[in-house]
């Protein structure tokens, strides 16, 4: 009976953890399970004078949370001994191993709740749900045991932002993260130029110096505060953003067309209606070639399936200037794929005297903007420590997860906590504190 009571409070001896217990009894009242004890009763020094001659003052109930099934909240009803030393007349309470001090939620229950938000997925709310405690509590233990510290600037750096709320006075907060290990170094309240020029001049010479690469998106204040503050790094850009620029010219010309033929829905064949396949077909000016489905695909409206090559025929053939950029949109993929950092200087170079002399504007935008960015683009194509070409893809994986943070929890007004919660739900190693 006693063992069993033992493992089921999940209270097992170990040898840091010398206790034995006396069961008076286990009652149920209201679907709460409660258990009472004492401890056995031992020697204890008195924590004043270290004197052992003491003799028991009295009693007091505790009861005390306990939290180890998820259907009926538990109780420890724990009769606490006080004592008083003889010899100096001192008085106090028998050391526990549930609680320390005046709490009333024990250190099982707190590690579990603290478990439990480790999974960006867990709110607040539903560790309150499972452990059977006020979403405050849950609220103030995160508050009390995790606060991390930010971690050092790694060789390869990537910063990024994310939204936060439009509610707030910062609706993008900053985030800095290791390229390699994909370790969240900190997060940052606001992207805003001055704050981060602020933040990274506080940081020792020797650590800045010691950031070999910063992979950025096509945001210029980036740029300028890595160049002030951290001049001998070198500048990526993720090539992400590049080609997400070149899509949505494509696209943007796309629609254009598509508008061209708005309200022709007449006609019965697909060859005729060239709006319905330019909107049900948008994903061919983007998406990658290979990557589409290469059987026949349907065409319900017309009764008919055709395979992808089909398809893209007819769609290039419907406007000379949309078939250009999507051509211009296909060369630079074809770079950015197979470029390397020995070539990659020449072979941009080459492409950007062709686009800022293109007939069409919006291509020539795009040459000035390779232009203005060709270091950082070539830059790109430096290779880590692990031989992976510089992205900022890491972050976005990250950025995933921090959405759903933010997400599930509807908002976390206070953002020294939404930093906790997110680098401790994501850096897996964050160790917790021990409250004063």
């Amino acid at each position: 009976m006693y063992d069993d009571i033992i493992k089921f409070l999940n209270l097992k001896h170990n040898d840091s953890f010398d206790f034995q217990f006396d069961i008076l009894d286990v009652t149920n009242s209201n679907s709460i399970t409660n258990v009472h004890l004492t401890l056995s009763l031992k020697k204890i020094n008195c924590p004043v004078c270290n004197s052992v001659d003491s003799k028991i003052h009295g009693y007091k109930t505790k009861t005390i949370t306990h939290s180890i099934s998820n259907s009926n909240p538990v109780n420890i009803i724990f009769r606490h001994r006080r004592f008083i030393c003889k010899f100096c007349n001192k008085t106090f309470f028998e050391p526990n191993p549930f609680t320390i001090n005046k709490d009333r939620i024990s250190h099982y229950t707190k590690l579990s709740i603290l478990e439990h938000l480790k999974n960006p997925s867990n709110t607040f709310t539903s560790a309150s749900t499972i452990f059977n405690v006020s979403t405050k509590t849950v609220i103030d233990i995160f508050d009390d045991y995790v606060d991390p510290n930010r971690n050092i600037l790694p060789k390869f750096l990537c910063i990024d932002e994310f939204h936060v709320s439009k509610r707030t006075k910062h609706p993008y907060a900053c985030l800095f993260l290791d390229f390699e290990t994909k370790k969240i170094i900190d997060v940052l309240k606001t992207r805003h130029k001055s704050y981060l020029l602020e933040y990274l001049s506080s940081l020792k010479h020797t650590e800045l110096d010691s950031v070999k690469v910063v992979i950025i998106d096509m945001w210029k204040p980036y740029k300028d505060v890595i160049s002030k503050v951290m001049p001998k790094a070198l500048i990526a850009i993720d090539s992400f953003h590049v080609i997400k620029h070149i899509n949505d010219i494509v696209n943007k010309h796309r629609i254009k067309v598509m508008n061209k033929y708005a309200g022709n829905i007449e006609f019965k064949t697909y060859k005729n209606d060239k709006y319905y396949m330019l909107k049900k077909f948008h994903y061919f000016f983007t998406k990658e070639y290979d990557n589409i489905y290469n059987g026949y695909i349907s065409i319900p409206k017309f009764r008919i399936s055709l395979n992808k090559s089909s398809i893209k025929d007819f769609l290039l053939s419907i406007d000379d200037d949309l078939t250009e950029v999507y051509k211009i949109k296909e060369e630079y993929r074809e770079f950015n794929r197979n470029s390397n950092f020995d070539n990659a200087k020449e072979l941009l170079s080459d492409l950007i005297t062709k686009y800022r002399n293109h007939r069409l504007e919006d291509i020539r935008s795009f040459g000035k903007l390779l232009s203005n960015w060709k270091n950082e683009i070539i830059n790109s194509f430096i290779k880590s420590d692990s031989n992976r070409r510089l992205s900022n893809g890491p972050i976005e994986g990250t950025n995933s997860r921090i959405k759903t943070i933010i997400k599930t929890s509807n908002g976390i007004k206070s953002f020294k906590r939404l930093r906790a919660r997110i680098i401790y739900s994501i850096n897996k190693d964050v160790a917790l504190k021990i409250p004063e």
